[in-house]
């Protein structure tokens, strides 16, 4: 379990998309639920499916699609991700969240990026409960 949760976790940590160009790419982060069999790895009941940058009049946002893949419901989950720099100095952070994340439903996040020197982001985890 632990070497899956690092396996998870080092695949987050490799995500890296730049907002300049806007393109994505996804990324997933154990959260528990279902089983797993010895020697299969668990699929996360909640992951990211995409993540882009997306920019309005006056802001900027990191959007994209969070799907909880378990017959469960959580009543709280949260993405997050850190914010860097041109030079990849982390500059901020910023998050999203939701309240009541059906069974198999999905979330269409947007997480406002404050920061006016973020140029590219990284998806730190989701957390569910």
């Amino acid at each position: 379990m632990d070497s899956t949760r690092h396996l998870i976790s080092a695949a987050g940590l490799a995500l890296m998309i730049f907002l300049a160009g806007g393109s994505g790419d996804t990324g997933t982060t154990s959260n528990g639920g279902g089983s797993a069999g010895v020697g299969e790895a668990q699929k996360p009941c909640l992951e990211s499916v995409d993540a882009r940058a997306s920019s309005g009049e006056y802001s900027r946002y990191i959007v994209g699609t969070v799907k909880n893949s378990c017959n469960k419901q959580f009543s709280y989950v949260q993405i997050s991700f850190n914010l860097y720099d041109a030079k990849a100095n982390q500059v901020g952070s910023t998050f999203a969240n939701v309240n009541n994340l059906e069974p198999y439903g999905t979330w269409r996040f947007k997480a406002l990026i404050m920061e006016d020197s973020a140029t590219r982001f990284k998806q730190q985890e989701i957390t569910g409960f």
